[in-house]
């Protein structure tokens, strides 16, 4: 995760985990025939019998300085396939079956790099919205914040596969080619991926909120591990101030108006990036009402920072 600036700009970012891995089951083969059991290292995969993969990697160590373990070796496996690395296996209706785990960002790792190379050009990002067409190139799930002079934006950065219609997120799926992700090649790991408008975002809204919070409606988590609605308190750390402290003395300071605020508020488990109008009003009770035209306002609608809803 980078955090940075530009000249004029600043951008920094909470995890999001929203789900870019998938459960396949494929059914078990002999490559070379006969009758395929739990330990086979054959699998099926539109209508072959391909072999599995053996990844092996081989850690050696000595003694040093620091560490006086005695020399030794381990070798690591994992067993690779067209639809992700094996996981567990199993009998479905008496027939062996090996589960696999299918990452979107599973050999493309590197890939997130463009966008951080775009947001340390200022020749790129002039804007929050050239921002957040960068940010897009991002395969990592983040929640992404930006801020400048002028404005600030929000978007949820991540690999989103577009998944057949009806194929359940949560539950491991027939690995056969209508129930894989759309257009999806297993050699590149490429695939259909959801266009930036899908992805959660929004532009100059009066304030973001965001520490790992819970998912909003319709956006749904990796299944291993799920954010609630407050995952961390920070209201115990020391020298940590709310917004509510802060803008008081900072309001006098800038002769009663603050244009823009940006702090941070730790009651309640919430990371805030405040984009505030700041102004001594006289308390109210009541109803709140419009200063300039005297009538009712709408009531306030709760922080919301898109994939990702507040407290």
């Amino acid at each position: 995760m980078q955090l940075g600036r530009g000249v004029d700009y600043s951008f920094s970012a909470t995890s999001a985990d929203q789900d870019i891995v998938d459960t396949y089951a494929i059914k078990l083969c002999e490559p070379g025939g006969g009758q395929p059991t739990m330990d086979s290292m054959g699998y099926r995969w539109n209508g072959e019998c391909l072999p599995i993969e053996v990844i092996e990697k081989t850690n050696v160590w000595t003694p040093n300085a620091a560490d006086m373990t005695p020399p030794g070796t381990e070798t690591l496996q994992a067993f690779r396939t067209n639809a992700g690395l094996i996981t567990h296996r199993a009998t479905v209706k008496g027939k062996p079956f090996a589960y696999t785990s299918l990452r979107a960002t599973y050999k493309r790792e590197v890939d997130a790099a463009r966008s951080f190379a775009d947001w340390n050009s200022p020749d790129v990002v002039t804007d929050a919205e050239s921002w957040i067409k960068s940010a897009y190139k991002d395969d990592l799930t983040f929640n992404w914040f930006y801020t400048d002079s002028r404005e600030v934006a929000y978007f949820n950065t991540g690999a989103n596969p577009v998944r057949g219609k009806g194929v359940p997120v949560h539950f491991p799926v027939s690995a056969k080619p209508r129930f894989m992700w759309k257009n999806y090649d297993p050699e590149l790991n490429t695939f259909k991926r959801q266009p930036i408008r899908k992805h959660a975002q929004v532009l100059d809204q009066r304030f973001l909120t965001s520490w790992n919070n819970k998912s909003a409606l319709g956006i749904g988590c990796d299944s291993v591990k799920c954010y609630g609605y407050v995952a961390k308190d920070l209201s115990m750390s020391p020298g940590c101030l709310s917004c509510r402290e802060l803008a008081p003395s900072l309001a006098t300071a800038a002769s009663g108006f603050v244009r823009k605020l940006i702090c941070v508020t730790c009651s309640g488990g919430v990371v805030a990036a405040v984009r505030a109008q700041v102004r001594p009003q006289p308390q109210r009770t009541g109803s709140r009402l419009s200063r300039e035209s005297g009538t009712r306002a709408a009531p306030a609608r709760p922080p919301y920072s898109g994939a990702f809803r507040s407290s």
